[in-house]
């Protein structure tokens, strides 16, 4: 009986690990086939969505065919209950109101479907154990896929070439300032968190600390010379502060010179004023700025007029459609992040994305200040608030991280509370 459930536990865990290794183009090391981009880019997650539904039906197998409801999986049984009669509303509503296919629907509606996917995670993570061993393959996932960002940075910046092909459907990725322009994987901010966790807590993890500083050594300065996306560093940057101020482990004093330091650079430094020039209407990225302005109204005016469901969702392949998907100018909902969100889906799809904000924040209350993971819980929370301005992670380029982070604190919160009851 023992070994049919750890033969039950492999295949899922071989299948969500599949997802994320497409989720990461193969570690970007190839030139992949175009049926490969067909299914997986940055407006598709098809394949990724697919997969996991497959992995969700034998777990509904494995279990007989029964929802099991305990402690455990309580919360997230009811929250997934009325988020799915959320999205059916939603795609109902948008369905009869611009006379879309099923079919449209589905390709504009796929994000809405990606919370469900939290069930294989949180049957593979429940033990303490297990999350531990997933946690450390998550992270070795992503340390090679920043070793490989970092490598090919400099292989472009010293002669020019591209060796890894497997970062864009081209083979050849974004330039911007003369460098290139990474690809950023939606779970890099999970690694890279728990990387810096690691250097903390590294008794507790299976992580060496030599790993994890490597990792965030790499990390940095792919951030610094070849990420080229503003908020993606401030979010990033944003979290590990977080995480060093809550450090209860690093003395006041330490964490009083790092924000003074911090701030000499800011102001002093010329960095704060660099960035702030960089959103000016003239300057470097004056082209980007412009589609924010026009963005920001239209969303905005969007949401006012009709605020419980937005404007709906809209498959942007018809002339009047793509008119409402992004204005007489043309944008996109997902580049004005919450704002965006709030258009397309009004009140009724916040409420459901905020319930999830506030079930982060209620768990790390209720934790242990000493608990191993609140750190973490800590900095995926404090990335997912920085990001909301405009890489939210509802976009659906970056929302297959959310269900693995829905399950990471599901799983500490569990773990937490039978540690409690046996004291």
């Amino acid at each position: 009986m023992f070994r049919i459930k750890v033969y039950r536990q492999t295949i899922i865990k071989l299948i969500v690990l599949i997802t994320i290794i497409i989720e990461v183009n193969f570690f970007y090391l190839l030139p992949l086939p175009p049926i490969f981009w067909l299914g997986n880019n940055d407006n598709n997650k098809i394949y990724i969505i697919g997969m996991t539904y497959i992995a969700i039906i034998l777990i509904a197998i494995f279990n007989s065919r029964k929802i099991v409801i305990n402690k455990y999986n309580l919360f997230m049984t009811v929250y997934l209950s009325i988020q799915v009669i959320t999205s059916i509303v939603l795609v109902v509503h948008s369905k009869n109101l611009y006379s879309q296919s099923l079919f449209d629907m589905l390709m504009c509606a796929d994000y809405l479907m990606v919370p469900i996917m939290v069930i294989p995670y949180m049957y593979l993570i429940k033990k303490e154990e297990s999350f531990k061993k997933f946690l450390h393959i998550i992270f070795m996932i992503i340390f090679i896929v920043q070793i490989v960002i970092f490598l090919q940075g400099f292989i472009y910046l010293f002669t020019g070439s591209i060796v890894f092909k497997g970062m864009s459907e081209t083979g050849i990725p974004r330039i911007r300032g003369n460098n290139i322009r990474s690809t950023w994987s939606a779970f890099n901010f999970i690694g890279i968190a728990y990387a810096f966790n690691c250097l903390i807590n590294n008794k507790y993890y299976l992580t060496s600390k030599k790993k994890a500083r490597s990792m965030m050594i790499i990390t940095f300065i792919n951030l610094l010379l070849f990420c080229n996306t503003r908020l993606l560093i401030v979010a990033t940057l944003f979290m590990l502060f977080i995480m060093y101020v809550f450090n209860k482990s690093i003395a006041l004093r330490y964490k009083i010179m790092l924000l003074v330091t911090g701030f000499f650079i800011l102001i002093f430094g010329g960095v704060l004023e660099s960035f702030i020039m960089s959103f000016d209407i003239n300057g470097m990225y004056a082209g980007s700025t412009s589609v924010r302005i026009h963005e920001v109204e239209y969303y905005w005016n969007q949401f006012l007029s009709n605020p419980l469901f937005g404007m709906g969702l809209v498959r942007p392949i018809r002339s009047d459609l793509k008119l409402v998907y992004g204005g007489i100018i043309g944008g996109t909902p997902t580049d004005v992040g919450i704002l965006g969100l709030a258009a397309e889906v009004g009140i009724i799809g916040i409420t459901m994305f905020g319930i999830l904000l506030i079930r982060g924040i209620y768990i790390i209350r209720k934790l242990d200040k000493y608990n191993n993971n609140r750190l973490l819980l800590i900095g995926l929370l404090m990335y997912i608030l920085a990001t909301l301005p405009t890489l939210i992670i509802t976009n659906i380029s970056r929302i297959v991280a959310l269900p693995l982070c829905m399950a990471i604190f599901e799983s500490v919160y569990y773990n937490s509370k039978i540690k409690s009851v046996l004291r």
